[in-house]
């Protein structure tokens, strides 16, 4: 038996008056990025609630962006202290990374606790060099910054954009570069 054209449309009509009728709920038409957003925006309150559940993040720590990663180890985030978009903090178990409060951290800043030596012969085992990250009260860390491991930035610091931190910061300093050089210090210590 042949199937004809209009056997073919006859099916389609049919089976489209029987979609009609059994569907009695109205068909929403949601454009696909206002869909994609809310959902993403969903997953990303999912994801900070279960970060305030398995860290030490205070009531008023916000996270004041998208794609905010931490991971592994010890994190204690301070109160009324924000991490902006695309930043994230990769604590290696029995590591600890401490932030104080009232701090700012910008957009795209990476802290890590583990590093790997760079001058070592890859075929052979690798050596890691580990150590807690400690930021003070009150401190600005720029777009872009790199944290590595075993470092302290005091309090009231200000760490310019796409800087490697890679040694300690003292208290009321300003500082910038690749590596990281203290380039003055903030007169104002009433804090």
């Amino acid at each position: 038996m042949q199937i004809t054209r209009n056997d073919r449309m006859a099916f389609r009509s049919k089976l489209k008056k029987l979609l009609i009728q059994s569907c009695s709920l109205p068909i929403i038409r949601i454009p696909f990025a206002a869909l994609y957003y809310f959902l993403f925006k969903c997953y990303q309150e999912c994801l900070y609630s279960r970060y305030r559940q398995k860290y030490d993040v205070a009531s008023s720590f916000e996270f004041a962006g998208d794609n905010i990663q931490i991971t592994g180890g010890t994190v204690k985030l301070g109160s009324e202290t924000h991490i902006a978009d695309n930043s994230r903090i990769v604590c290696s178990a029995g590591q600890k990374v401490i932030i104080g409060d009232h701090c700012r951290i910008g957009p795209h800043v990476a802290i890590y606790t583990t590093n790997t030596r760079a001058n070592q012969d890859f075929s052979q085992s690798v050596e890691r060099r580990e150590g807690d990250v400690v930021i003070g009260d009150f401190s600005w860390i720029g777009y872009g910054t790199v944290i590595i491991e075993n470092v302290t930035i005091g309090k009231n610091c200000v760490i310019g954009a796409n800087s490697v931190v890679n040694k300690d910061i003292p208290d009321f300093s300003i500082a910038a570069g690749c590596p990281i050089k203290i380039l003055s210090t903030i007169n104002n210590r009433n804090h």
